[in-house]
């Protein structure tokens, strides 16, 4: 096997003659500013999670580690990015570039023929051509991927998208994962007042609120405070709520539900969803190995988005006058979670994000009570 270093310097000299020879392309993928993260996740075929792995800043190329995939599929194309030196804002991408530094990819790739109209032939070349947008801390840039040399070329940074997000990159994939799930979120923009302030980065921070329903720019609407403090979505930390964590831990029983995906109501309701069965576990040993598995996939969540909602398992828990609900898509890496204080007859809601490890557990324990287990959402 050849040497991985003599791999990577073999593909930094192809690159370097593409930075010489290659004509500068065409523009940005995004047809109209998107202005808002809901409208550049909606528009994105592919969104990915890089790490750097390695950087040549005098032939100005970094090379990525895919860490995850928050929109679409993996689409074949190297995760290699070529900076011309005459590229706007390519000493700000190159300064940043530094292994173990995260970035998010969002691109529209698609294949290229020669008779697009005819029926592919055996053995037909086929290019692959994208479009796409980086974020690193603290600056876009846009990319053309170029098959022949198989490296994205960076076409010029976005100083004015600093609009929509201008916090760290491992807050937007936190972001990002929260928003594709149908969320809202409170991320870090700067205001567009003046685009020289803008331009150079020096803008002042706003907060504003940022899902799929919001596609348009209007920072009147959407505000929420000045700064980029914490707020909640992309900067609360993804776990259960105190309460609930609480009332999960010290109740002395747990319910452990299955649950269908139909949403009529009936007696049986449970949250909106058919409950097809339950079981009650008084076992301490195994209602810590329940929540141990649990609490296991919430901390090991790593960011990976999932379509849809549709739960198949429950947990219920009393005590101290405090009732928590757990509605559980495992498939879906998410929870709802619902507290209500009897004391006054409030009830709270809260989203977790999770793997999809726990729901051996569950399964379990639900069939050593002969519980029908729901069926598993078909993949498409």
């Amino acid at each position: 096997m050849e040497n991985p270093f003599r791999l990577f310097l073999r593909a930094l000299l192809a690159v370097a003659g593409l930075l010489v020879a290659c004509p500068r392309p065409a523009g940005a993928y995004i047809k109209v500013e998107p202005l808002t993260l809901g409208n550049l996740s909606r528009q994105s075929m592919h969104i990915y999670v890089l790490r750097v792995e390695k950087v040549h800043a005098k032939r100005g190329v970094i090379l990525f580690q895919f860490v995850a995939q928050l929109k679409g599929k993996p689409d074949g194309t190297p995760l290699r990015h070529a900076i011309r030196p005459n590229v706007k804002g390519a000493k700000v991408i190159l300064d940043w570039a530094a292994e173990g530094k995260t970035a998010v990819m969002f691109t529209c790739t698609s294949e290229s023929r020669k008779n697009p109209h005819k029926p592919k032939a055996k053995g037909e070349k086929v290019n692959l051509g994208g479009r796409g947008h980086a974020y690193i801390d603290g600056y876009w840039y846009w990319l053309t991927y170029n098959s022949q040399n198989s490296c994205w070329l960076a076409g010029a940074g976005e100083p004015t998208w600093l609009s929509q997000y201008c916090g760290t990159a491992d807050k937007l994939r936190d972001a990002l994962a929260r928003i594709l799930r149908g969320q809202e979120v409170v991320v870090p923009c700067m205001v567009k007042d003046n685009k020289e302030d803008l331009l150079q980065r020096r803008a002042k921070v706003q907060r504003l609120r940022a899902s799929l329903k919001i596609l348009n720019y209007d920072p009147r609407r959407n505000f929420v405070g000045w700064g980029a403090k914490a707020v909640h979505g992309a900067d609360r930390k993804n776990a259960l709520p105190d309460p609930a964590r609480t009332v999960l831990e010290k109740a002395q029983r747990i319910e452990v539900l299955s649950l269908g995906v139909s949403r009529e109501r009936s007696k049986h309701d449970y949250h909106g969803r058919t409950v097809l069965g339950r079981t009650t576990v008084r076992d301490a040993d195994t209602r810590r190995r329940v929540m141990a598995a649990l609490n296991k996939g919430i901390e090991e969540y790593d960011g990976t988005a999932a379509e849809g909602f549709k739960p198949r398992h429950g947990i219920r828990a009393r005590y101290d006058g405090k009732t928590v609900d757990l509605v559980i898509c495992f498939e879906c890496l998410s929870m709802q979670v619902f507290t209500r204080h009897e004391k006054g007859n409030v009830l709270t809601k809260d989203s977790v994000l999770t793997t999809a490890s726990p729901a051996a557990i569950f399964d379990e324990v639900l069939k050593d009570a002969t519980v029908p287990p729901a069926a598993k959402p078909q993949r498409k």
